[in-house]
């Protein structure tokens, strides 16, 4: 499981890249983000595999919370060229956290 981390990962290698310190409204454009992910997993033989990437979306302060909105496109791919098939979703989560603030609180 990936939780807590950020980054870019293909075929089960995390790779060094990091994106600029951004927020992004659409799942495609949040990847290349600081708070993006993207994976790929395809088989050795050049055959069928999955794209998902996404990232943060938005985020808006609430009293001592934070209310983030989190993104994911999930496509099918085939062949070396990853060429997209119409098999593809786009998935949203909405998440709160406590600020430092309000753990404080606790």
């Amino acid at each position: 499981m990936l939780a807590g981390e950020y980054g870019f990962w293909s075929e089960g290698k995390k790779g060094p890249f990091v994106g600029d310190d951004a927020i992004r409204s659409w799942p495609v454009e949040a990847n290349l983000t600081r708070y993006g992910i993207g994976i790929i997993d395809q088989s050795n033989l050049g055959g069928g595999g999955w794209s998902m990437i996404g990232g943060l979306l938005g985020r808006a302060a609430l009293g001592e919370a934070a209310i983030e909105l989190f993104g994911k496109r999930v496509t099918r791919v085939h062949g070396m060229k990853r060429v997209a098939r119409v098999v593809c979703w786009t998935w949203l989560r909405l998440v709160s956290r406590w600020t430092e603030r309000g753990r404080a609180g606790c």
